[in-house]
């Protein structure tokens, strides 16, 4: 993630997309339309949001199949969002191109505003092998590390099998390098264990981070056609599950995983067609409500996500937070 405050970060977050796009195998013509994508999103920032952040990454599930930019400001917001995407319409005396340019030019773009509330925006592209196959369930995420480092010892991972989908937010003790070899010798557990429940999933990790600074983590599976969520936790990843704006935790208990776990209890919970899972670490405010913005818990798990962290965030501390919808 980078911060756009002035004009000339809006070159840096063009090169930052397209330096993650080529990473994915992003053709030339594919860069083009994300780097063109990019400097309107970045853009739009200065213009309208009065600056903001910046954020490109492997699209949430797909597996390196796509990629996804999101955009977020805390500026005055959108008056009339559908006049705002039709060419030549402008508040910025500018040529008024750049919304319709974001939805022609990618895959997937969906717009979040609130008057005096800012801007959120996010944009999918998709490889052309991938663009013809479903990309699995609505996924949205902000990963990032405690200001003034670049390690992150946050980490998260989504895997969607025969119908379920395993959801693990990890955050490694502490920050820094050390915190971000815990979280990745997780991930790297949990890609190489074939899941079953998501308590054995935890017994896992605990055992692969045995020698490491050590973790917390929660582990989700979410069957989509019948709603049931099982649910483990270990230590203080806070877990919620939403509902027309409405939210409810789930049970998590206390323990480090590859220290001291005193037991991994699993509990089962119901979730409603078009729910969220929404799983944070600590570097999220605990205080956070999604009625300080209307209409957020209908918006694009990305946007979802992006507000949450825009909103909530504590810049002490590395910071996730995931939110996983539930459809059929």
């Amino acid at each position: 993630m980078i911060e756009v405050l002035e004009a000339t970060h809006v070159a840096e977050a063009r090169r930052y997309a397209a330096r993650v796009g080529d990473g994915l195998g992003f053709d030339e013509a594919a860069l083009a339309q994300i780097k063109m994508v990019a400097s309107e999103m970045a853009s739009n920032l200065i213009k309208h949001g009065g600056g903001g952040v910046f954020l490109a990454q492997p699209l949430p599930g797909a597996r390196g199949a796509g990629l996804e930019l999101l955009a977020l400001d805390r500026g005055h917001g959108m008056q009339e969002v559908t006049r705002c995407l039709t060419d030549g319409y402008s508040t910025a005396g500018t040529l008024g191109l750049g919304l319709g340019t974001i939805v022609r030019q990618s895959g997937l773009a969906e717009i979040y505003t609130r008057p005096e509330a800012g801007t959120a925006v996010v944009a999918h592209f998709f490889r052309p092998e991938a663009a013809r196959t479903p990309h699995g369930p609505d996924c949205g995420a902000v990963c990032v590390p405690k200001p003034g480092q670049d390690a992150c010892g946050d980490a998260w991972a989504l895997r969607h099998e025969h119908g379920i989908s395993w959801l693990l937010v990890i955050d490694g003790l502490g920050h820094g390098p050390l915190a971000a070899s815990a979280s990745q010798t997780a991930l790297d557990a949990f890609f190489g264990w074939r899941p079953t429940r998501p308590s054995d999933g935890l017994a896992v990790l605990h055992q692969a981070l045995r020698g490491t600074r050590g973790a917390v983590a929660g582990l989700a599976a979410l069957e989509h056609a019948s709603g049931t969520l099982r649910y483990a936790g270990v230590g203080n990843i806070a877990t919620h599950l939403c509902q027309d704006d409405a939210c409810r935790s789930v049970l998590s208990y206390d323990g480090t995983l590859g220290y001291q776990v005193r037991s991994i209890r699993e509990h089962s919970y119901q979730i409603a067609e078009g729910g969220l899972v929404v799983m944070h670490s600590d570097g999220l405010s605990s205080r956070w409500n999604l009625t300080q913005r209307p209409g957020l818990f209908s918006a694009h798990p990305a946007l979802v996500a992006g507000c949450l962290y825009l909103d909530y965030t504590r810049d002490t501390d590395d910071a996730t937070v995931v939110v996983l919808r539930r459809t059929s």
